[in-house]
């Protein structure tokens, strides 16, 4: 009897979260508002920051290293003239927080205050530990992990004075499931800080929303390092067959609309594994090895294309 009511409970949960999310209206949650995207000049961070300006955002500040692909995203929305962009090198989080504070001093941001902040840049390993040299390892940290920590540093004390904000913290499968050693070491260290971070917040008035998207058709892999630090360069199979950009930012939208604390951005099959591989440890260390297995195939299969 009590599994029964147990799997009504549960069965009528996610009949109530169907419902808010098929009736969630994205437009009246980011009318008006302010917006801070990292990573916002390709893949997720770019389509998240059309669509925001799309949907009436008053303002959306992208933060990226590259000012040319900044430029293309600008002229590319709908309202230019809502987009503003900083340079900022998130492999260097001290640096990355200093420039994140003096925009926010020079800017309008001072005095409105910002509602969002996307989080959302991440870069990719394409090396097992052992062949990947020191100062990599230290860049992967950076960038996936401390520069997030450094750019929350920066607006939270803004967030803390306003009343209100919201950390949206574009994450990974592999923040829940291992898959490579790096790259999940700063995923889960992301998974970890922004849960711990949560409790801190929410006092304030500050929401946190962790995002853990699968596959995603963007350049990620294209983008990604080598060991000794080159661009890989290729597109993996399972990028290219990942879900589409556009699906996926407004999955992440309407998790932040809802103020969901963790949203699963996938197919339904991304929705069970991380789930069921937390129950047991030994699945969990079977589909690391699937992982790394694929991963070394899908590396032959390069090796033999070049």
């Amino acid at each position: 009897m009590f599994c029964y009511i147990i799997g009504l409970a549960i069965a009528l949960y996610w009949v109530k979260r169907y419902i808010s999310w098929k009736n969630c209206d994205l437009r009246a949650a980011f009318e008006g508002k302010v917006a801070f995207i990292t990573g916002g000049s390709s893949g997720i961070g770019e389509e998240l920051t059309k669509e925001l300006v799309k949907l009436g955002a008053k303002k959306v500040v992208i933060a990226s290293r590259n000012v040319t692909e900044m430029e293309r995203v600008k002229r590319e929305c709908a309202h230019p003239d809502r987009v503003d962009f900083v340079q900022i090198d998130l492999s260097k989080p001290k640096e990355a927080m200093d420039k994140a504070i003096d925009y926010i001093n020079k800017s309008e941001l001072k005095s409105t205050g910002v509602d969002f902040v996307f989080n959302n840049a991440g870069l990719v390993m394409k090396e097992e530990l052992i062949n990947t040299d020191f100062q990599y390892c230290e860049y992967m940290i950076n960038t996936n992990l401390m520069s997030h920590i450094a750019i929350t540093k920066a607006f939270l004390p803004f967030m803390v004075e306003n009343k209100r904000g919201h950390l949206v913290n574009t994450n990974s499968i592999a923040g829940m499931i291992g898959t490579r050693s790096l790259y999940s070491a700063s995923k889960f260290g992301m998974t970890g800080f922004f849960k711990a971070l949560r409790s801190e917040v929410k006092q304030h008035g500050i929401n946190v929303t962790n995002i853990y998207p699968e596959f995603v058709k963007t350049n990620i892999s294209k983008n990604a390092l080598t060991g000794q630090g080159q661009q890989y360069g290729k597109t993996d199979d399972n990028i290219a067959s990942g879900v589409d950009v556009d699906w996926a930012a407004n999955v992440i939208l309407k998790g932040v609309a809802l103020k969901e604390h963790e949203v699963i951005v996938g197919r339904p099959m991304f929705h069970i594994l991380p789930y069921v591989c937390a129950l047991s440890s030994t699945i969990s260390s079977r589909v690391t090895q699937m992982a790394y297995n694929k991963y070394k195939k899908d590396q032959e299969k390069s090796q033999k294309k070049e």
